[in-house]
């Protein structure tokens, strides 16, 4: 029990980090972008619209992306097979005698 649980926070510590950098690298690159695509867009509407979703997402926009990092994180752990370290359940296991492995 406390294995599965040190191995579960272990992952979750793992997602965090991965989040983070993943986060942090989906923020920049969608500022990037809309330094380059914004600015030409910035001719056909008023600044009564951009200013408010400016103001949003420099203030919220971080947090916004890492939950989203964290989401795309789960779903690849998930549907990975490295999720939890699931070992091979044909595989012997290292706790049994060495006559009684396949």
């Amino acid at each position: 029990m406390l294995k599965r649980a040190l191995t579960f926070l272990g992952n979750l510590f793992g997602w965090l980090i991965i989040s983070i950098i993943l986060g942090a690298f989906i923020y920049f690159t969608t500022i990037i972008i809309m330094l380059f695509a914004g600015l030409p867009l910035m001719n056909f509407f008023s600044e009564d619209l951009i200013d408010p979703v400016m103001n949003w997402w420099m203030s919220k926009g971080p947090y916004t992306c890492f939950v989203i990092a964290f989401v795309i994180t789960i779903i690849v752990e998930n549907n990975s097979p490295l999720f939890f370290l699931k070992r091979d359940p044909t595989l012997p296991k290292e706790t049994d005698h060495p006559n009684d492995r396949a």
